[in-house]
């Protein structure tokens, strides 16, 4: 008997102002180059993040690919960090990566846990920890299986399907956070690989 030999696929999606930094162009090429790359989707647009953002599920949902691969255009990123997201197995996991506060006089990781039912920015320096379930990450470096955006859109009718700025609660929710949380809702928690680092380009990469 003929065994399968399937293949997953990922889709890139990601929003740009119209250009991007070279050293993110470089490593969307080479992971373009991945053989289980499949399609290219972006957004150009300098309004509204949560819209763009949908609109890339969208085009997703289009595709025949299995996983998304959500990168932003100021991300610096490893085309192997798919592989090693893939492996986890999990509907929703991101890469590690860092912001820098308003003053620029620290670093600060782009996650955010739950605290006794609070939602509070992650602090300090999260690497190495493994594999971590957390209540949300930014969408810099994140892998999502297709399965994820239609089980949310079985529980979600709204325009903003996915991505959404809202509130809940006495928390204003940015739009990936939201996303996070909805998965969870649908079944998909969120993880965080804190030993895959990615870069996050602001006047320094950090």
């Amino acid at each position: 008997m003929a065994q399968n030999h399937y293949r997953v696929t990922f889709s890139i999606g990601y929003i740009h102002p119209g250009v991007v930094h070279h050293p993110f162009l470089l490593s969307l090429l080479r992971a373009m180059e991945h053989p289980q790359f499949a399609h290219r989707i972006a957004v150009c647009t300098s309004g509204l993040l949560a819209s763009a953002r949908n609109d890339i599920v969208e085009a997703f949902l289009g595709t025949d690919s299995d996983y998304l691969w959500f990168v932003d255009s100021d991300m610096v990123f490893n085309a192997d960090y798919f592989d090693d997201l893939a492996a986890h197995d999990k509907g929703v996991c991101g890469a590690l990566y860092y912001s820098l506060h308003k003053d620029m006089s620290y670093k600060f990781p782009v996650v955010i846990e739950d605290k006794a039912g609070k939602l509070t920015r992650a602090e300090g320096d999260l690497n190495k920890l493994g594999l971590v379930e957390v209540a949300g990450i930014g969408m810099g470096c994140c892998l999502i299986r297709r399965e994820v955006f239609e089980a949310i859109a079985k529980t979600h009718n709204s325009p903003l399907v996915w991505f959404q700025e809202t509130v809940r609660g006495d928390d204003a929710i940015g739009e990936d956070t939201e996303f996070c949380l909805r998965a969870k809702e649908a079944g998909f928690p969120c993880f965080i690989d804190t030993n895959l680092i990615a870069g996050h380009l602001k006047t320094v990469i950090v």
